[in-house]
């Protein structure tokens, strides 16, 4: 076990590098791992380290949920640590080998998620992952998408959604202040966010604000249909591209097309490379920031600070108003 978690971390720095390189290509490193038996995937951006689990450097915290193990010894400090399997709801059987850590990093937190193993780091296209049904995302909020990989299905995990209902991340979205003005109502925003849970969150914030004119999209690339939709409505009647929308906001993460492609197609595109373009995401850091740049993105903010977006929309109006 212990040369397949070096394995897998060696690949991974190897897939950090090369995919840190490239900007807007619409491609994903996938950590495949396993959870009783069953595939799972995350994005390898999210993930700083696997490491074998050891009891011992495990506290319980009292009254909390079955899901939260308590805080785990990591480097010089603790983590919260995340039963993955009781987050699923999955059946507790016995174990075939010893039980590993997934140290994740996104949100602006660092957390821990108990897990029975990890298989391989597969590279992919967006366009190859499928988001849920809407029957299938009814039963279960906390899988976004699924990709087939070598007649496999693995389930994509909406890690975000599970720290969110555990109070992890900072404060919820509902609980942020938000700050209504007259002005909001000429915005014509654009939305592509693929975890419903975050998008009907977002989208009755927005509302709240005075951000009456809303067009939320699950994924990238039903965005960018509907963007290509607007072009040809704008050229037919003659009108600028801002009658139908003038800012969009969109995560990086997301089926069929990632947020970072979809923006470097608005900005390569005259017609709306004057649209600003704000990339809210789990996963802004340094090295993330640079990627947003060199796609043109005009803001670039962290999960789940829903108020500094707000702020900043207000901030853009009251700069274009000047």
């Amino acid at each position: 076990m212990a040369s397949q978690t070096a394995t897998i971390e060696r690949e991974e720095e190897e897939e950090r590098q090369e995919i840190l390189l490239e900007s807007g290509t619409n491609e994903v490193a996938l950590l495949e791992f396993v959870l009783r038996g069953q595939s799972f995937g995350v994005n390898v951006a999210k993930v700083k380290q696997i490491i074998q689990y050891e009891p011992e450097r495990r506290s319980g915290i009292p009254e909390a949920p079955p899901s939260m193990m308590g805080v785990y010894l990591y480097r010089e400090g603790t983590i919260p640590l995340i039963d993955l399997g009781i987050s699923l709801h999955m059946a507790n059987i016995n174990r075939d080998e010893k039980p590993l850590v997934m140290v994740c990093e996104f949100n602006g937190v660092v957390c821990g998620f108990y897990i029975d193993g990890v298989r391989r780091i597969h590279r992919l296209s967006w366009a190859d992952i499928q988001p849920m049904s809407e029957m299938l995302a009814k039963q279960s909020s906390c899988i976004i998408s699924s990709v087939n990989i070598e007649k496999t299905e693995v389930l994509i995990v909406d890690l975000e959604h599970i720290i969110a209902l555990l109070g992890i991340a900072g404060k919820p979205m509902e609980d942020q202040p938000i700050e209504s003005d007259a002005v909001t109502s000429s915005m014509r925003i654009l939305l592509a966010e693929d975890s419903n849970f975050i998008r009907t969150q977002m989208i009755q914030i927005l509302r709240a604000g005075g951000y009456s004119n809303v067009q939320d999209y699950s994924d990238g690339q039903a965005a960018y249909d509907a963007i290509k939709d607007c072009l040809k409505k704008a050229t037919d009647e003659n009108r600028p591209i801002t009658d139908f929308f003038n800012f969009v906001i969109t995560d990086i993460e997301m089926p069929q097309m990632d947020g970072l492609t979809l923006c470097r197609l608005l900005k390569e595109n005259p017609v709306t490379a004057g649209v600003p373009v704000a990339i809210y995401s789990s996963l802004i850091n340094e090295q993330m920031e640079i990627k947003c740049k060199q796609v043109g993105a005009d803001y670039h903010l962290c999960k789940p600070q829903l108020a500094d977006l707000m702020a900043m929309i207000r901030h853009h109006l009251v700069e274009a108003d000047a």
